[in-house]
């Protein structure tokens, strides 16, 4: 543990990542995290948590992403084994959220916790269990929510979006489908985070799997949707996108989504304004975008009354 948290340790990118992986291993197939370090009052998952929180609170210039990078990856093989350090772990990466220098990568590491790992599997015999999911949800979702509704702070207000969309995309839908209502604006507002790329994607893919199971409650949001996705798709020579291919694409994607699953009175209204985007969208730099904007354009362009 002290190879991949000590800020002075200087280690290759793939040194590093082995030796995090390593203690992902011991961590969950062995639950090294219950083992009591040589003082004999302490065990690992209490030295990372205070690790953890010593660089929260440190006003100097020893802070360390390398120290929330390895909070990450104890905490992702905590919760797959739902082990009971995830949750002190979990609620420590939530309260770094608000941190100003650590705050982004702190939120970025969100997506280590669930994302499939090519070492802790099953195939390797590791622990990984279905309520895991769950757990994480309970342990962040409301923390994340609340933290954004109370902050007026621009930054703090951004890694809990990061930090959102890294945790509900990689989410099984069944497990925050109540909650949609309360998540879905932030999902929205998500989409249009500066300079984070995976954000952006995850954001458009999570609505786009939203949509066929809540069509009702994405037509009261139908405007916005609409505006962020062809806010993505919008991309000229002389006014280029924020957003790389894979999000164009994908919020493309979405709009052909909303033709088949949202009421035929509701997308007509807005007819007009999308084929006009499309309109830009077919001349992309991109042949991946080009090909789904004349699919989608040929859609919404057969859309008609007598459908109603």
């Amino acid at each position: 543990m002290e190879n991949v948290t000590e800020p002075n340790k200087v280690l290759s990118p793939y040194s590093r990542i082995s030796q995090l992986c390593f203690l992902q291993l011991l961590v969950n197939k062995f639950g090294a995290a219950a083992e009591v370090l040589p003082d004999g009052d302490t065990t690992l998952a209490d030295a990372m948590e205070k690790l953890g929180m010593r660089f929260l609170t440190d006003s100097g210039d020893r802070i360390s992403s390398q120290v929330f990078q390895a909070v990450s990856y104890f905490a992702a093989a905590s919760l797959a084994r739902c082990d009971k350090s995830d949750k002190p772990l979990v609620e420590l990466m939530v309260s770094g959220l608000s941190h100003k220098k650590l705050g982004k990568k702190i939120a970025q590491s969100f997506r280590t916790l669930l994302s499939p790992s090519h070492i802790m599997n099953k195939e390797n015999f590791c622990h990984i269990r279905p309520l895991r999911q769950g757990h994480l949800y309970n342990f962040s979702i409301n923390a994340i929510l609340t933290m954004w509704q109370r902050t007026q702070d621009h930054s703090t207000r951004t890694n809990c979006l990061i930090a959102l969309a890294a945790t509900i995309h990689s989410m099984d839908t069944n497990v925050y489908l109540d909650a949609v209502p309360q998540i879905l604006p932030l999902i929205l507002e998500g989409t249009n985070v500066h300079n984070d790329d995976p954000t952006k994607i995850f954001c458009i893919n999570i609505i786009a799997r939203l949509i066929p199971l809540v069509p009702t409650l994405i037509t009261t949001h139908l405007d916005s949707i609409i505006s962020r996705m062809v806010s993505r798709t919008r991309n000229t020579y002389y006014s280029p996108s924020d957003a790389n291919v894979e999000c164009r694409a994908a919020a493309i994607d979405v709009l052909a989504l909303l033709v088949e699953h949202v009421g035929k009175t509701q997308v007509l209204k807005r007819k007009a304004r999308v084929l006009s985007e499309l309109d830009v969208a077919v001349d992309d730099c991109s042949v991946v975008v080009r090909e789904r904007a004349v699919r989608c354009r040929l859609a919404w362009f057969n859309l008609r009354d007598s459908e109603e």
